[in-house]
Formats: structure tokens, C-alpha cells, sequence
């Protein structure tokens, strides 16, 4: 996983994964505030007010069973 994500050596990933300590809620609050960032394209976007819309559609993952 460490070289997929462009790291040299595998023990920051390591130490993120076995040891590292993190409060969910912030977590929380910084992957949002990275979205929303993220769908900011300054008002000139379909969502209301002209907001970058973010559509997650979970009927692409594979299904178990018939």
C-alpha cells in the first residue's frame, strides 16, 4: 500500500494503521472540510446557489449472490 501511495519506505503507513492515535470527530470534520473544498468551483456549479454537487452511488460495487 505504501508504494502504491507514492511512499518510499512502508513505516509511515505502518505507524498510521498499528499505532497511530486519532479522534474520529476530527477525522470527521477534516475529511468534510476537504470535500467541501473540494465541490467550491466559486458558484458557477449545478447545485443550489451554484454549488458543486458530490453523488455517491453505491449500485457500481459488486454484488454477492445471484
Amino acid at each position: 500500500m505504501a508504494e502504491y501511495g507514492g511512499d518510499a519506505e512502508r513505516w509511515g503507513q505502518q505507524h498510521l494503521l498499528d499505532r497511530a492515535r486519532w479522534e474520529a470527530d476530527e477525522l470527521r470534520d477534516f475529511v468534510r472540510r476537504y470535500v467541501v473544498a473540494g465541490l467550491d468551483d466559486g458558484g458557477g456549479g449545478p447545485g443550489p446557489g451554484g454549488a458543486g454537487v458530490l453523488v455517491v452511488d453505491e449500485t457500481g460495487f459488486a454484488k454477492k449472490g445471484r
